[in-house]
């Protein structure tokens, strides 16, 4: 078998075995953890989905819905699940999709631009036609030749070989490191100036949830239809870029911060001996720019969804 072929088939065998690790829990679920559900169960799904899709404002002018949760109501719970309060979740995510595939295309182009750059500076060579010494590819070279001098010092026996290509090997893989990061830093800061914020905005609902936890840069903000919120502001991932903050809104009886939590969390006491199928708290977040959660509270409709708290 080729080299190529090897490879193929190698992914085509992961491929398999994800699919079967991830069939396993359904075929569990399907051989007798789970039960039909009651018609209480399904009318509950239903009731409660159906609020949530008419309680949501509408779309930003001229964004599209990229992410929506399907109405279906479920045929089969699990095994048990009458013991604790029943969740229902939905959520939809919209997007400047032009904003978006503008923004896009300007990264892409600026990350080729640095990696072309990257790319000349790695082929650079001297009088001599020798690569430069502070190129990837000739560190590479080198360190792939003292790693086979170790595997040979190592073989025979030669401790204080070894020793010393051990710290050669080190030293090495340092500066390799400061080339890659370097290069890494250029691709970053040349993305993160065609970089778009304010381009996607999601609205997450979810009943009888009791527990939220709260990072450091949470901040309590002003009440949302006289329910506690709280705010954790946008940050830049290395790898993702822009992530807009989340506001979270506490629907619901006695939320309150537990700070004996790591992190800290938002928590409501679970009422007891009431029936799975109550609604006793609802959490709505609102991830988005500042600007745009103020307009999306403001389109939600927190009275059907104020209506649906103590309800079955």
């Amino acid at each position: 078998m080729k080299n190529g072929e090897f490879g193929v088939f190698s992914r085509l065998c992961t491929m398999v075995v994800l699919g079967v690790l991830l069939l396993l829990p359904c075929l569990a679920f399907a051989d007798g953890q789970g039960r039909p559900a009651t018609q209480a169960e399904k009318d509950y799904h239903a009731r409660v989905l159906q609020v949530f899709a008419k309680a949501l404002p509408p779309a930003p002018e001229g964004w599209q819905i990229s992410r929506q949760t399907e109405i279906r109501i479920p045929e089969v719970v699990g095994e048990g699940c009458e013991a604790n309060p029943m969740p229902v979740e939905y959520e939809i995510l919209w997007e400047d999709a032009a904003r978006r595939d503008e923004a896009m295309e300007a990264m892409t182009q600026a990350g080729v631009q640095v990696l072309q750059k990257e790319a000349a500076t790695d082929s650079a060579t001297d009088s001599a036609g020798n690569l430069a010494g502070n190129s990837a590819k000739n560190m590479e070279a080198a360190y792939t030749a003292l790693a086979d001098e170790l595997g040979k010092a190592a073989d025979a026996g030669d401790h204080a070989r070894v020793q010393s290509l051990t710290a050669e090997l080190e030293a090495m893989a340092q500066k390799m490191r400061a080339v890659y990061e370097k290069c890494d830093q250029e691709l970053q800061a040349a993305m993160q100036e065609h970089e778009v914020r304010d381009i996607r905005a999601s609205v997450f609902i979810t009943t009888n949830r009791f527990s939220e936890h709260m990072s450091g840069s949470a901040t309590e903000g002003e009440p949302v239809a006289g329910c506690k919120t709280v705010r954790h502001e946008g940050y830049r991932d290395p790898h993702y870029g822009w992530a807009e903050g989340s506001t979270y809104i506490f629907m619901g009886h006695d939320w309150g911060v537990d700070a004996g939590q790591e992190p800290a969390a938002m928590t409501a006491q679970v009422k007891p001996d009431v029936p799975h199928t109550e609604i006793q708290t609802i959490i709505v977040r609102i991830q988005a720019s500042p600007e745009r959660t103020d307009e999306l509270i403001s389109g939600m409709d927190w009275e059907v969804l104020s209506a649906l708290l103590g309800s079955r």
